[in-house]
């Protein structure tokens, strides 16, 4: 059984939670799920999740093992914490389904989780709850579940990609008017490199190389406040909570963005800067 609720402690701490009644049998399905403080739950008592304080907006500190929580008007002992390897289920409270419905005052339940072993198909237990049309059972593999939710927030997905757009244009603008700055300040230098004898095409690399040090630098600066300030962040959202984790290969890709979009700045002030005739350039202020 599984159900959103309100879950508060004392009257200072209220956030909504995800609570889910399990039995005993529960971490030989849930094999990712390992207890890393306290012990299982018994009556009267909760385990709560390596994410659970961020998903409710709490401290930390707040859900100790000998804590209480307030669930359904109803106050329950912190008996363990548990971790689920980055799963949604790390920002879920488990408590005994007994328990649970006592509380709910309800004896039906919403999810009964299964672990098929290699010689069953999972057309026969799609075929055994389709049989049973009076209990209303659907059978549904948790890959396919989780699809079904990717593609609920599939606008959501897209939304956050414009906003990356966005910011990533903004940042192209930027540069570029940063070098249209940097530029009209040297014209008269520029302007006197090619009446030595410097080409057009070579100024326009050297300015093209001036720019991609600085993005480097900035993308570099950019890594590590990355890696000191949001990697293993925990960021909620409507079905739980996840943690931000920054690999080698994603500070790579943010670390090429960012030079691109510094080398793309530069181009236009660049061509720019070296249209002028040399003569009106030299008599530049």
């Amino acid at each position: 059984m599984f159900l959103g609720t309100q879950v508060s402690i004392g009257d200072a701490h209220t956030g909504m939670g995800l609570i889910r009644g399990v039995t005993s049998q529960a971490p030989l399905v849930r094999g990712q799920v390992r207890i890393i403080e306290g012990t299982w739950p018994q009556a009267g008592e909760v385990m709560v999740g390596s994410l659970t304080a961020a998903k409710l907006g709490f401290d930390p500190e707040t859900l100790k093992v000998g804590e209480y929580l307030t669930i359904e008007k109803r106050r329950w002992r912190i008996a363990g914490r548990f971790s689920a390897a980055g799963t949604a289920l790390d920002s879920e409270i488990w408590c005994r389904l007994e328990d649970f419905q006592q509380a709910l005052k309800r004896q039906d339940l919403s999810l009964v989780a299964i672990m098929l072993g290699a010689n069953v198909p999972h057309v026969e237990i799609d075929l055994f709850c389709k049989s049973r049309t009076a209990l209303e059972l659907q059978a549904i593999g948790e890959v396919a579940y989780y699809d079904s939710l990717q593609r609920h927030y599939g606008p959501v997905r897209a939304l956050a990609w414009l906003v990356v757009v966005l910011v990533a244009s903004s940042g192209v603008f930027a540069g570029m008017n940063m070098m249209y700055g940097a530029v009209a300040g040297r014209v008269r230098e520029l302007a006197a490199l090619q009446a030595i004898g410097y080409r057009r095409i070579a100024i326009a690399l050297s300015l093209l190389q001036e720019n991609t040090l600085l993005a480097t630098a900035a993308s570099l600066i950019a890594s590590a406040v990355a890696l000191v300030f949001l990697n293993g962040m925990a960021v909620r959202f409507t079905m739980g909570a996840f943690t931000l984790r920054l690999d080698s290969f994603g500070l790579l890709i943010g670390a090429l963005t960012g030079l691109t979009l510094g080398i793309c700045g530069a181009i236009p002030p660049a061509l720019k800067a070296l249209h002028a005739p040399v003569a009106q350039s030299l008599k530049a202020i």
